[in-house]
């Protein structure tokens, strides 16, 4: 199950010519020739405690992963709490007649994407696969055209890797348009990846294989738009985002059992919902804070992402930054906050009916000071808390006295001595020795009751209530180009 991916930002750099500055994954871009860029990390580490999340277990490297149970969404911050990761893109670009057009993969591997009932992490997908095509439009020719499978409207946190917004999907759609005031990206995206996510089927052998009559399925398509760079102030820019997705496939007017009246067709079972947000920013790559604000109606926190629950809404905000003091001193911090909530009209959909709670709430701070001794060597400290609380269904609450409504939480402390290729925030590669311990405080593991086809993305290593801690000495790198 393809799961929404871990990527922090890339530095691009043409074969044999000079590095450019920071992009964006997933952006267009003008390029000449071949261009590689990446990002990669690899990590392995000791602990004598028994594995305490899911994390831990699909990383599969030594190390004890901090996150607190039944958290559906991040580990407990990142630095000395993460598996390995790999991203290799590839660009090829051709100019002709005053248009640019590029031709991008990406192959990606991890321990954060695993196949179902394996943990072994040495595959790759072809993450993505698309063509843009720049200068198209005399009047505009920043604008670019694209069609394929991408990273799209991502919005992402580097200090726990969680992607606030997500569009990713194959799709096609027209960015940068030049409104004068600010840019305006609009696009279709397919879910699933380029597959159907759901397929009729009114029968099943006991591995859940279709033994039906088949040929009918159908996927969400979402009407993606942002407008972004909008100057609102001194150093100051703002963005606004808007999706709107509906179902659309051969199995939308069917019912899966016509001989037992009242099952919900295809398309009653994929509601069509909205997603809406800003996001303001001020400063840029040495120095800033950002704030992003989303909420959702019948959408999950990545709308394009169909293997996730629907909620009746759902919404978040974050805000994290950066700052540097002098030449020695710099500090990073984020906040991050989801609610999620399911109310009755939701509570017959097969995504959503099976969720043991009516409501649940994610918090989460992370703090990482640095000291930077030279150009050569760096000390970081990074101190996170994180918090779900659930309102369990009162039928589930009836089942076991454990399944109570209740607050889980973590918290996680890691201390690392960096070698490096310089001292700037984003100088790599480097190389970094660590030691982390956390402790977990669960009251609640009504989240063990979660359908199957979503359980992985939670922990469920923690079974009963109480207090659990773990310490993990590791070492990792960390590089991009």
């Amino acid at each position: 199950m393809k799961k929404t991916i871990s990527s922090l930002s890339v530095l691009a750099v043409a074969i044999g010519i000079a590095v450019t500055q920071p992009i964006h994954a997933g952006e267009i871009q003008y390029v000449e020739g071949l261009k590689t860029s990446g990002y990669g990390r690899a990590a392995f580490g000791a602990t004598s405690d028994r594995l305490v999340s899911r994390e831990a277990e699909k990383a599969d490297n030594g190390m004890n992963i901090i996150a607190t149970a039944g958290n559906p969404y991040k580990p407990t911050g990142n630095l000395g709490n993460r598996g390995s990761q790999l991203e290799l893109h590839v660009d090829y670009g051709i100019t002709n007649n005053d248009m640019n057009w590029v031709t991008h993969i990406n192959l990606f591997t991890g321990a954060s994407d695993f196949k179902s009932g394996s943990t072994e992490s040495d595959y790759f997908y072809l993450d993505e696969w698309w063509v843009s095509g720049t200068g198209i439009f005399p009047s505009n020719p920043e604008a670019g055209i694209w069609m394929g499978k991408r990273y799209y409207g991502r919005y992402e946190n580097s200090l726990n890797g969680y992607q606030h917004v997500n569009a990713d999907g194959i799709g096609v759609g027209v960015d940068n348009l030049n409104l004068g005031f600010g840019k305006l990206n609009v696009a279709v995206v397919k879910d699933g990846w380029g597959k159907n996510s759901h397929k009729y089927c009114t029968a099943w052998d006991a591995d859940w294989n279709c033994t039906s009559e088949n040929g009918w399925g159908g996927s969400y398509y979402s009407l993606v738009s942002k407008l972004h760079g909008v100057n609102l102030a001194n150093d100051i820019n703002g963005d606004l985002f808007a999706t709107y997705r509906t179902y659309i496939g051969s199995d939308g007017d069917m019912e899966p059992n016509p001989e037992q009246p009242g099952y919900m067709t295809a398309k009653d079972n994929h509601p069509d919902g909205f997603q809406v947000g800003f996001a303001i920013k001020q400063g840029d790559w040495g120095e800033f804070n950002r704030l992003v604000a989303r909420y959702g109606y019948k959408a999950p926190s990545s709308i394009t992402q169909s293997w996730l629950p629907i909620p009746s809404y759902q919404y978040g905000g974050f805000f994290d930054g950066m700052q540097e003091f002098g030449e020695h001193y710099r500090v990073q911090y984020a906040l991050s906050h989801e609610t999620a909530v399911y109310n009755e009209n939701v509570a017959d959909l097969s995504k959503s009916a099976e969720q043991p709670y009516d409501k649940s709430v994610w918090n989460q701070a992370v703090v990482r000071g640095t000291y930077i001794w030279n150009q050569r060597f760096s000390t970081n400290l990074e101190l996170a808390y994180d918090m779900m609380d659930f309102d369990v269904k009162s039928s589930v609450r009836s089942q076991n006295p454990d399944f109570k409504s209740g607050t889980n939480s973590s918290y996680k402390i890691t201390l690392a001595q960096d070698f490096h290729i310089g001292g700037g925030f984003w100088d790599r590669p480097v190389i970094r020795f660590f030691v982390t311990y956390g402790k977990l405080d669960t009251e609640t593991t009504a989240y063990t009751k979660t359908p199957t086809w979503s359980l992985e993305n939670v922990s469920n290593l923690i079974s009963e209530p109480g207090k659990r801690d773990a310490t993990t000495v590791g070492v990792m790198f960390e590089t991009w180009w």
